[in-house]
């Protein structure tokens, strides 16, 4: 049966990175970068969409 289903190609996915598991170490160092530059350019924080930001109650 596996020799039969050899030639069949499997489907290839165009967003190989959203299923990509990201070390959230890496992540937290390069949001750390990127929270400085925004400060240091006075952009406002708000504007970096994709960080999570822990906020009072």
């Amino acid at each position: 049966m596996k020799a039969d289903k050899a030639h069949i190609e499997k489907p290839v996915s165009g967003n190989k990175t959203a299923k990509k598991k990201v070390n959230p170490f890496v992540k937290l160092m390069k949001d750390q970068e990127r929270i400085a530059n925004a400060i240091k350019n006075n952009q406002p924080l708000s504007s970096l969409k994709d960080i999570k930001f822990v906020r009072p109650l």
